[in-house]
């Protein structure tokens, strides 16, 4: 999904990731618009992607996202980075942002990762 999508990510910040992702023919719903959908899987795989960076030794999995998109997008790339607001035994809850270069809201995205024992 990563490539398909052409997520990248493009910084690290106190084990934090940073992930862009490009509006074209890739992310567009069939009218020119981001698609929720990319979006929603752009937050959620910087979600799972900072679960793996802070429980190292465990696989993180998506488990429930909730989603509000705000805002439409034509062009251009979509940025997004979590916010850690619970980190339990088993499990982490991510705020995800997902923004425009211009610093414009497009969703707002609070992500359940399930985190379990690597076999």
């Amino acid at each position: 999904m990563i490539q398909n999508l052409g997520i990248e990510f493009i910084s690290y910040r106190n084990g934090v990731p940073r992930a862009r992702m490009k509006v074209d023919s890739r992310t567009q719903q069939p009218h020119g618009y981001l698609h929720g959908g990319a979006t929603i899987a752009l937050a959620e795989t910087v979600a799972s992607v900072a679960s793996s960076c802070t429980d190292r030794d465990m696989a993180a999995f998506g488990y429930h996202v909730d989603a509000s998109l705000l805002s439409s997008v034509r062009e251009g790339y979509v940025y997004a980075e979590p916010l850690l607001v619970h980190r339990g035994r088993t499990s982490h809850i991510w705020d995800v942002r997902v923004e425009t270069e211009m610093g414009k809201t497009v969703a707002l995205c609070r992500i359940t990762v399930k985190l379990a024992a690597e076999a």
